[in-house]
């Protein structure tokens, strides 16, 4: 299962998040899209969960950013998630080639006003691509209690961090074929 969408001058191919492990479980989450000018995006999250308040949150982003490189929507990118980072964030590139980086992140305490119900770690993968003017982002996160890190779903569990790195590497952004 794929998602398609078309980001400004490019085209991404993403897979679903790792809660939705077959067709019909597609319903089981909630999804919000929004477009403004230069930047587009689409979240989802578990169907039991908010958007204010969630545990599991799946990202695709799209910028239109002529006067940015790779370098700049990188730094920019990692500046945004050290923002609400009250600890020492941790990211460690999995890969970086054919302007596309995929990174793991982990942030051990989270800053007071993005808490919400007790979640103060943050643990994530991120894939960030570009082409031509168009930039792309990719983000699937987990909030939890620092107990929360140990159960067999978070991305601490090998098994669960090896599907998010092989999820992350395995999506594509290409240029957008003209009509």
């Amino acid at each position: 299962m794929v998602l398609t969408m078309k980001l400004y001058d490019g085209v991404i191919k993403c897979p679903f998040p790792l809660w939705v492990k077959e067709a019909k479980q597609i319903a089981d989450s909630k999804m919000f899209r929004n477009q403004k000018k230069n930047i587009f995006s689409f979240e989802m999250v578990p169907k039991s969960q908010e958007f204010s308040n969630w545990t599991r949150l799946y990202g695709v982003y799209g910028f239109y950013l002529p006067e940015h490189d790779m370098k700049r929507f990188f730094d920019e990118s990692m500046n945004a998630l050290a923002l609400g980072c009250k600890g020492q964030s941790k990211a460690r590139i999995l890969s970086a080639e054919n302007n596309t980086i995929t990174l793991e992140y982990y942030c051990p305490e989270l800053r007071p006003e993005v808490v919400t119900d007790g979640n103060t770690v943050e643990r994530a993968f991120m894939y960030i691509s570009h082409t031509g003017k168009t930039f792309a982002k990719v983000y699937q996160a987990w909030r939890g209690s620092s107990d929360a890190t140990q159960s067999e779903d978070w991305p601490t569990n090998p098994k669960v961090q090896q599907e998010a790195i092989e999820q992350m590497k395995s999506i594509l952004f290409s240029p957008a074929t003209a009509k």
